[in-house]
């Protein structure tokens, strides 16, 4: 799942509603409880917004998710 600057979500690369991540969620829970959420936001994003898809995620089945986090650059260096 990703959310762009512009707060748009995408789910696999395509372009994706709440209310279609909120089925997409359920769908994977009912097939796999320990299915995972893979969860990344543009730099830029509200935390607040990133707060909300986790809490979407964990509501419509997925207990199990997962930042993906770019370090800054300073900080690798």
């Amino acid at each position: 799942i990703v959310m762009d600057k512009d707060r748009k979500l995408y789910l696999n690369g395509d372009p994706i509603s709440e209310a279609g991540l909120e089925q997409a969620c359920e769908k994977a829970a009912a097939k796999d409880k320990s299915t995972q959420a893979m969860i990344a936001a543009d730099h830029g994003v509200y935390h607040g917004d990133v707060i909300r898809v986790i809490d979407l995620v964990r509501t419509h089945g997925l207990d199990k998710f997962a930042l993906n986090v770019k370090r800054p650059e300073a900080a690798t260096q």
